[in-house]
């Protein structure tokens, strides 16, 4: 691959250019404001995630007392209609 064409010459001028301009002071700052920029992304991102992670405990805790209250109120119950059916009488408990 590669060679004396003018295809392959203007590819190689570009390669240069696109290295010496990441060499030059503007490409330097260039590059410099994207590892800025991306470092605080990844910072947000993260934030996203353990806000999200903090959502999902608390949904999860809420879900799980829910459960205890109907699990609760479904033994009361049934402890209500099991002393109905023993005694005859509804108004028991």
């Amino acid at each position: 691959m590669g060679g004396d064409t003018p295809e392959w010459q203007a590819f190689y001028a570009l390669q240069r250019r696109r290295s010496n301009f990441r060499n030059s002071p503007a490409g330097q700052q260039l590059l410099s404001n994207f590892e800025c920029k991306h470092e605080s992304i990844k910072q947000e991102y993260l934030r996203i995630i353990d806000l999200s992670q903090q959502i999902l405990d608390i949904d999860a805790q809420i879900l799980k007392e829910n459960n205890l209250k109907i699990g609760q109120s479904g033994q009361a119950s049934q402890s209500k209609d099991l002393s109905t059916i023993l005694t005859g009488n509804s108004s028991v408990g």
